[in-house]
């Protein structure tokens, strides 16, 4: 079952990464698989399951009372 999903976000701010040119061709081949348009979909969920799933991070937010940026209860991230 594939885990990264299509899906649109409403606002958008562009960067510029450096990638190691074997995981790129990875990357470009699982998106390619999913039939993903936008390589930045891919970026995009796999930073969000990373901070939904780490625990060290959640705790962090916790105890610093950050106010989580994503949702973490969004069951379409569910494992």
């Amino acid at each position: 079952m594939p885990i990264i999903k299509v899906k649109q976000k409403e606002e958008k701010e562009q960067i510029r990464i450096n990638i190691e040119c074997k995981l790129l061709d990875s990357i470009k081949k699982y998106c390619d698989w999913l039939k993903i348009k936008k390589i930045d979909d891919f970026f995009e969920q796999a930073a969000e399951h990373i901070l939904k799933k780490d625990k060290d991070w959640i705790k962090y937010e916790k105890e610093n009372n950050l106010i989580p940026a994503i949702n973490k209860t969004d069951p379409s991230m569910a494992d």
